[in-house]
């Protein structure tokens, strides 16, 4: 049996990808899922327009891997599905401005609950996408993170946190895939759509809609359990989070009588 027939045989995977699950280093592994795994990627409007702006920020690393993603999502839409000898494992959705999720007030009904100040990650303001301008001259961009962390500096860490403007565009198309289009569907026929994401403030607002959030290096390593066809498991106590082992069931063999090494 040739690879590619195996592939068919395999189940797809559903992920939604956020800007920055791509720009630090996650472009690489997805153009490797390409020939190994049988994906459909949904690629938001608000990750299309993150990827353009981001071609031209000040972390080297980060513009180059936001112009590779670009050119990796435009060559995979513009293949020839009926092509035999290229044929298209991974199948890219992207979402255009008009196929936008539920407005605002709508989507927030569908919260699960809000995250207090103190659950927000307190690196947000150096973390990630938007770094701070060398200079007065560098294009920054307010992305509501960083007034969110000054803010909570002055503030109860038991008060109510906001969900930052900008979030709420992909927040939105993740509810109409995840929720609204399945409502549609039969329950067998219903998709399991996991968001991929790198940003740990994105991925806290992300997980109190009740989505399953993972990491790159989480989401490989479900997809190289090829024999299992369950959806990646989330752990009660940190939701969105792959439990692998739980280690108070291990029983380590005992050590023998010595002194500790030192280097």
């Amino acid at each position: 049996m040739s690879s590619n027939d195996k592939l068919t045989n395999e189940t797809r995977y559903h992920v939604i990808v956020d800007p920055s699950s791509l720009v630090f280093g996650g472009i690489t592994r997805l153009k490797k899922w390409q020939t190994e795994y049988r994906l459909t990627v949904f690629v938001p409007n608000y990750t299309l327009r993150e990827l353009d702006f981001l071609k031209r920020s000040i972390n080297p690393v980060v513009a180059r891997n936001a112009r590779e993603s670009i050119r990796v999502i435009d060559a995979a839409i513009s293949e020839d599905p009926a092509d035999t000898h290229n044929p298209r494992n991974v199948q890219f959705l992207l979402e255009s401005p008009e196929e936008a999720g539920p407005d605002w007030k709508k989507a927030s009904s569908y919260r699960q609950r809000t995250p207090l100040l103190g659950e927000i990650p307190t690196m947000a303001g150096d973390y990630g996408l938007y770094q701070k301008p060398r200079n007065k001259t560098t294009r920054t961009v307010n992305t509501g993170f960083e007034k969110q962390q000054e803010l909570a500096k002055d503030t109860d860490q038991h008060e109510k946190a906001k969900v930052p403007p900008r979030l709420r565009y992909l927040i939105r198309s993740c509810i109409q895939k995840q929720y609204v289009e399945n409502k549609k569907r039969k329950p067998r026929s219903r998709i399991d759509w996991v968001v991929v994401c790198e940003d740990p403030v994105t991925s806290t607002w992300l997980r109190c809609f009740g989505f399953k959030v993972l990491s790159m290096n989480q989401m490989e390593a479900f997809l190289e359990q090829r024999d299992s066809s369950d959806p990646p498991k989330v752990a009660n106590e940190a939701p969105g989070m792959v439990k692998t082992q739980d280690y108070r069931n291990i029983t380590f063999a005992p050590r023998g009588s010595g002194k500790l090494w030192t280097p």
